[in-house]
């Protein structure tokens, strides 16, 4: 399969190679990087996939984030749990 089909989601559409290849039959035109050559999706296309790219980071940072708290706040209950026992053993001693 060519990386045109493939982006096409390989349905065998006629492309312009100038058009954006948004799986959802987009006919404007492909948006240019800063270096003159042609991105895969025009702007409107472009900056949706950003957005969606970020609040996807944004979802796995907090996910994440939370389990990192959930381990830390595990690890000081088990270390508060053994301050405990080694407190009462030397009670009894």
């Amino acid at each position: 399969m060519t990386s045109e089909s493939a982006a096409s989601g390989g349905r065998g559409r006629q492309l312009d190679p100038q058009q954006c290849l948004y799986p959802v039959r987009c006919s404007n035109k492909r948006a240019f990087k800063k270096n003159g050559e042609r991105h895969w999706l025009c702007t409107k296309h472009r900056e949706h996939q950003n957005v969606m790219q970020r609040d996807h980071y944004r979802r796995v940072a907090k996910k994440t984030k939370s389990k990192t708290k959930e381990k830390t706040k595990s690890k000081t209950k088990t270390a508060q749990k053994m301050k405990k026992v080694e407190e009462e053993e030397t009670k009894r001693v």
